[in-house]
């Protein structure tokens, strides 16, 4: 049976649940909430979890959910949050997802969720998060960004994605935060769709097309709202990034592997979080003692086994 430490007809929190779900659950017809994270929960998302009209957030997060994430879910129309990261979901994220019109807040991190990312989230025109990092997602990362005017957070760290980014992402004006790194074989630019309002764009630079091996993404227009980004392990590098030239930071990452680092860059005074990858790297650089205000430094790949120290070099 479900033993909770607090139970109404319009939440569940946290509970210490050592089994599945029964079909009890469907008799809170006014529930609004479930949330069930922490909590030794196996077994597989119901079916039935649609019934449950009311809903407008699901954290499951941080149990032991296997399975595929049942298309049911996406019959649900009010729900804002949907929050399943942390179990151990498999197959492939349901095309059907485009439905979750009101959807907020998609995290779906730390699976192992092997799927392309559907064309169909681009009707999810209110999201503000998404994260599918630490997957399996595979194929290219589609054009679905035109429509997700209030995207602040896109997180596809760690996957299995290649080839180009859509001009669509890097045009996005709300993204605050875009995080692609270690997706070894990201980072290429190409026109998605024929129909892109960016196309008179790739029609005064063709030389981007479909089939580039890689392209520069200071060719793009401006993210104005950006606060980091991480692009460390992908085949983009630091001189990728020229765009940010003069720009307030406070997160960055970026694959150096032997590349001088670009006067434009001199690092801004705001920046508290660095990740740095060098296959190559015996010392930490000289230049990483002038970031007085740097809070997190993840420095990737160093090779020398005695401890690192700054070089004049």
């Amino acid at each position: 049976m479900l033993s909770c430490r607090s139970t109404s007809h319009s939440e569940i929190f946290n509970t210490e649940i050592t089994w599945g779900f029964t079909e009890s659950l469907k008799s809170l017809k006014k529930l609004e909430k479930l949330i069930i994270r922490d909590s030794r929960l196996s077994g597989s998302i119901p079916d039935f979890i649609n019934e449950l009209h009311s809903l407008t957030e699901i954290n499951l997060s941080n149990n032991n959910l296997s399975g595929v994430i049942p298309k049911q879910i996406t019959l649900l129309p009010s729900l804002r949050t949907l929050d399943l990261h942390g179990n151990n979901l498999n197959q492939y994220i349901p095309v059907e997802i485009g439905r979750l019109t009101n959807l907020e807040h998609l995290d779906l991190h730390n699976n192992r969720i092997y799927s392309p990312i559907p064309m169909t989230m681009r009707s999810l025109e209110n999201l503000v998060t998404v994260d599918l990092s630490n997957n399996i997602l595979v194929a290219y990362v589609p054009d679905i960004f035109s429509s997700l005017r209030r995207l602040r957070v896109f997180n596809v760290a760690g996957n299995r994605l290649s080839g180009p980014l859509p001009v669509s992402l890097l045009a996005a004006e709300s993204l605050q935060y875009i995080d692609i790194s270690d997706n070894v074989d990201l980072g290429s630019l190409h026109a998605a769709s024929p129909n892109s309002s960016m196309e008179s764009f790739f029609e005064t630079n063709k030389p981007f097309g479909a089939n580039a091996a890689k392209t520069s993404l200071g060719d793009l227009p401006p993210l104005p709202s950006l606060l980091g980004i991480d692009i460390a392990n992908t085949r983009f590098r630091i001189k990728d990034l020229s765009f940010l030239a003069g720009r307030t930071l406070y997160k960055l990452g970026f694959s150096l592997d032997g590349d001088m680092i670009p006067r434009w860059i001199s690092f801004p005074p705001t920046l508290i979080s660095l990740r740095l990858s060098d296959s190559g790297l015996t010392e930490l650089p000289q230049w990483i003692t002038r970031l007085q205000d740097l809070a997190e430094l993840w420095v990737v790949a160093i090779l020398n086994q005695t401890p690192a120290s700054a070089s004049s070099s």
